[in-house]
């Protein structure tokens, strides 16, 4: 990439064009967007898919603290292991997540 910007930057070695200058530069950067942008969604996808089943784990094994062992263990990332560690052998069962609402028929 490095070589790719200077021969960019220097004018494909002494023959200054613009719209050479401008092709040599965005073709690769257009190119590297377009793989890095669906790899950062699913690692985006991925950490918000572990923080909810961790969230659920805490809420099974102790449900009045779930929210606290939930935000210790996203911003201390060190401390997850040992909640984890902690809570293996409670098991209060998991909470329903919605309380069903009766409806009312007319």
């Amino acid at each position: 990439f490095g070589i790719m910007m200077f021969d960019a930057i220097s004018g494909g070695f002494g023959l200054f064009n613009a719209p050479m200058m401008l092709d040599r530069l965005m073709v690769p950067a257009v190119g590297m967007l377009a793989s890095i942008l669906p790899m950062t969604g699913l690692g985006i996808a991925v950490i918000v898919l572990r923080y909810i089943s961790l969230y659920d784990l805490y809420t099974s094994c102790n449900p009045k603290d779930n929210v606290l062992f939930l935000v210790l263990s996203i911003f201390f990332t060190v401390t997850e292991p040992f909640f984890v560690f902690f809570l293996r052998k409670k098991d209060e069962g998991m909470p329903p997540r919605r309380v069903p609402q009766q409806v009312e028929t007319i």
